[in-house]
């Protein structure tokens, strides 16, 4: 049993393994945790209140991660035993398990039962912890208008949806595989933003050095497992940067002309908007021509100018600069020429009506929500709909260009409003 504890992961069990690091000690148990911990003891705090409360909430996370421990060394436990079994490797884990446990009473049975809580018991937690965490942000955000309760119920459904389409689709392991690479990088990026939040704390508050160091090592581990392992990040995200870069210097050249500080007080002319729609529509065009091919599908950016053109002046001007993306990568042809040119098109009037419901305030969490909704109308909603292609075929476009769309978008769109905002054209978050 202690040979199976010596680690030997093979290269096709890192999306597999980087979950379970990710499930077991990441930033994001510590963030649900806290978000718990907020709803049961509301805004009392201080250095008596803390010192006072802060032993049992360590004996909380102990027990927590003692648990964990105990059912994974369980499982360990099994899968050594098992693999030591001759001929008892198999796909199905069952038929791998049943030489060991036959020779107990009931013990398939216990393990079957045990084994069914345990995992329906990690799956609900898990998105009520998760449900619970974004319903916060949300609340605090953007959707201030719902009530917690409608917004809990969406995000539940929500998760309980995305589950559902991963069992029916054709290969859901490889669901299960880029969003454990896509929650690793959340992971990494979550455990550095605690612990530059541990810096900001009173002195009685913080993290012990130990805590810092298996903060930033778990961290750091997780971004780099995950950005080798998700070839689809590797292979077209940063490329995609680069291009924003570009992108970026164009925003901090823009922001600095007049045009751009009458459209955000509100004084833009005719000619200013024109200009609005040229820039960003040439910006649209520039995300297509500088997109990279990926087998077939052109991972791009294309949306991003009229995303922007939409948030200065509104749905008309970003359906216009739309428009100039649109119609040239209409005349590229293949068969998303339709929807991939509407696209950019409706994500200007997306853009423009957000910015007015924004009343001018603007959030680095708003610019990712905007990106995520933009890229999963065009790729969820219009492919599929304006196209006769296959199952199978729209399934491998949604896999290969949503995720390092919304990424690269969703950057564009944060280093503009952090343009704008040392510009001192934009406010900060409220």
């Amino acid at each position: 049993m202690a040979a199976g504890f010596v680690p030997a992961i093979h290269d096709h069990l890192l999306p597999e393994t980087m979950a379970l690091m990710g499930a077991v000690g990441s930033g994001l148990n510590l963030l649900l945790y806290s978000v718990w911990l907020h709803r049961k003891v509301g805004d009392r705090h201080g250095e008596a209140y803390f010192k006072a409360h802060m032993q049992s909430i360590n004996l909380d996370l102990v027990l927590a991660f003692v648990l964990i421990g105990l059912a994974a060394f369980g499982f360990f436990a099994l899968g050594s035993a098992a693999a030591a079994v001759p001929d008892a490797v198999s796909e199905d884990l069952l038929e791998s398990l049943a030489p060991v446990l036959e020779g107990v009473p009931f013990a398939m049975v216990v393990f079957l039962v045990t084994g069914y809580f345990t995992l329906f018991g990690g799956i609900a937690a898990g998105i009520q912890g998760r449900a619970g965490a974004i319903t916060s942000i949300l609340r605090s955000t953007v959707l201030t208008g719902l009530s917690e309760k409608t917004v809990y119920r969406g995000i539940v459904l929500v998760f309980a949806a995305l589950i559902l389409i991963a069992t029916r689709i054709d290969d859901p392991a490889a669901v299960i595989r880029a969003v454990s690479s896509a929650s690793s990088i959340m992971f990494g990026v979550m455990g550095f933003l605690l612990i530059y939040v541990d810096g900001r704390l009173p002195a009685y508050a913080r993290g012990s050095n130990l805590w810092l160091v298996v903060m930033a090592a778990g961290s750091l581990l997780f971004l780099l497992v995950a950005l080798l392992r998700e070839e689809t990040i590797l292979e077209y995200g940063i490329p995609l940067m680069e291009r924003i870069a570009v992108v970026t210097l164009v925003i901090y050249l823009v922001a600095q002309s007049k045009t751009m500080r009458d459209v955000i007080r509100w004084r833009a002319t005719l000619t200013d908007r024109v200009w609005l729609v040229v820039i960003f529509g040439m910006l649209s065009v520039y995300g297509t021509f500088r997109g990279i091919d990926a087998g077939g599908y052109l991972v791009n950016f294309r949306d991003l100018g009229p995303l922007i053109a939409g948030l200065l002046g509104g749905p008309l001007v970003g359906a216009c600069a739309g428009a100039i993306g649109g119609f040239y990568r209409y005349g590229l042809g293949g068969w998303t020429a339709l929807p991939c040119s509407l696209a950019p098109i409706a994500a200007g009037i997306i853009a423009g009506y957000a910015s007015r419901r924004w009343k001018g305030r603007p959030t680095y969490l708003r610019m990712v929500a905007l990106s995520i909704v933009v890229e999963v109308v065009h790729i969820v909603v219009l492919v599929p709909l304006l196209t006769q292609a296959p199952p199978d075929v729209l399934i491998a476009t949604v896999r290969t260009t949503l995720l390092p769309m919304i990424v690269t978008n969703s950057c564009g769109l944060m280093l503009f409003l952090y343009v704008m905002r040392e510009q001192g054209l934009a406010g900060e978050d409220d």
